[in-house]
């Protein structure tokens, strides 16, 4: 453990009558003391921003832009999202909002690619939630709109032939 100074002060004031003229003089004296305080010498720090609210695990369509939130307990702490352990920046793809204690990531136009994990991280804590993008069929949309039918077929029982016929 380090070891600090703390100085501590003691101020007292005297007063004389000085002469026949009755004048009075003050002297005022201060003290100071050297303590010897055992710590380590830093100042209290503040506690650690925590997440408030944490992640929620997302489904979403192709094509659609998927928004992820979660809650920090204290407002402009610095944050860091990623996907599957790897940092994702600010990007056309990628829109990162952090407004008083909430922060947001946007994943715009999202495909099948973007499924995956997905953290927000402060230097103490983390939150994160699964993202999973459905994709569309391939020729969907030329099917769209299209009549589509099913022929049923009946089937046809036929008794044996009989013995002797021919």
């Amino acid at each position: 453990a380090g070891e600090s100074l703390l100085w501590s002060s003691t101020s007292s004031c005297e007063g004389k009558w000085r002469g026949s003229g009755g004048r009075f003089r003050l002297d005022f004296r201060k003290r100071f003391f050297p303590q010897r305080v055992v710590g380590t010498g830093k100042a209290p720090q503040e506690k650690p921003a925590v997440f408030m609210k944490s992640l929620d695990d997302v489904f979403g369509e192709e094509r659609g832009d998927i928004s992820l939130s979660c809650e920090l307990s204290k407002a402009d702490v610095t944050i860091r999202w990623y996907k599957d352990g790897k940092a994702i920046r600010k990007s056309q793809k990628y829109d990162l909002q952090q407004e008083g204690t909430r922060a947001t990531l946007i994943i715009r136009d999202s495909t099948v690619k973007d499924s995956g994990e997905y953290t927000c991280e402060t230097e103490t804590s983390k939150t994160t939630a699964r993202v999973t993008v459905q994709g569309q069929l391939k020729g969907a949309e030329e099917l769209a709109g299209s009549e589509v039918g099913c022929k049923y077929l009946q089937p046809q029982i036929s008794s044996p032939p009989s013995p002797g016929a021919g």
